[in-house]
């Protein structure tokens, strides 16, 4: 019962992947530079990993992506998807397996309304992952 749950939930991340990816034309420009960090510890920790977030201009257009970080038997697989805009607020959906190199992994899943200012959107002992807008000139 719990691997058909697992794997319905990634059914679904897969399918709402594909729906931005066969998308990104129809999808408005994101209002804020979003940064996507994974810090391996506390907030602000040295050791991180981190990504910019969806971006449509020009030629480039992503809307999404996956970053993987982390240690042995504590790496998260973190997968974002854009959305748009909803009440002035960027949209993300955001899927977190984690431990995703164990066989005990666990998904979370949430949908982000990002207005510019750092949310953190998950946080154990392991890690804190936030997004937060990406510093100017970057």
């Amino acid at each position: 019962m719990l691997r058909f749950a697992y794997a319905t939930i990634a059914l679904l991340a897969a399918a709402a992947l594909s729906f931005a990816a066969d998308r990104p034309g129809k999808l408005p420009a994101p209002h804020f530079k979003a940064l996507l960090i994974c810090f391996n510890g506390k907030v602000d920790a040295g050791s991180n990993c981190r990504m910019t977030m969806a971006k449509i201009e020009g030629g480039l257009t992503v809307v999404t992506a996956k970053l993987t970080c982390g240690y042995k038997g504590a790496v998260s697989e973190i997968t974002w998807t854009y959305r748009g805009h909803k009440g002035g607020k960027d949209v993300y959906h955001v899927v977190r397996k984690f431990p995703s190199d164990t066989e005990a992994a666990k998904t979370k899943v949430m949908d982000v309304h990002f207005d510019g200012k750092r949310q953190v959107l998950f946080q154990d002992r392991s890690q804190c992952i936030v997004i937060e807008l990406q510093p100017r000139g970057k």
